[in-house]
């Protein structure tokens, strides 16, 4: 990982949204689900706006008034963790959002995320997980 690579969301495989300061990832493949809260939600958003990763180090480093060199090993240690979960995947043509991101989380706690598959025979039935390039739902051929 360098510090000029960028990531987003697999979509359409994956989708994430932020709901009360979690943001959720739903993976239709796999029909895991993850949970990302305080810092790392923050992480998913810069890195969906089209941050890179030294940029993302910074905004989170500034915010909490902390050491790059502090906060990078853990960082790294959580993207590197979402990108073998394959819900990360590298941005291929660097973007940029025009939407701002701001920071949510108050305190700083090393980022991660929990993952659940207890609802992946639901996931995994419900067909809207047949997905084509759009994002549209497809149908199965008998």
């Amino acid at each position: 990982m360098r510090d000029t690579d960028q990531y987003r969301i697999d979509e359409p495989r994956v989708i994430g949204e932020v709901m009360e300061g979690e943001f959720i990832l739903v993976h239709f493949e796999s029909g895991r689900y993850y949970s990302v809260r305080g810092v790392g939600a923050d992480i998913c958003q810069l890195l969906s706006s089209g941050c890179t990763f030294a940029e993302t180090i910074r905004r989170i480093a500034e915010h909490f008034r902390l050491p790059e060199s502090q906060l990078a090993p853990e960082i790294r240690q959580f993207v590197d963790g979402l990108v073998n979960e394959r819900v990360l995947v590298p941005a291929g043509v660097t973007t940029q959002s025009d939407r701002p991101v701001v920071l949510a989380a108050t305190t700083y706690e090393s980022p991660r995320f929990e993952k659940f598959d207890d609802m992946a025979d639901q996931l995994l039935l419900d067909p809207i997980h047949e997905i084509d390039e759009t994002g549209w739902p497809t149908r199965k051929t008998a």
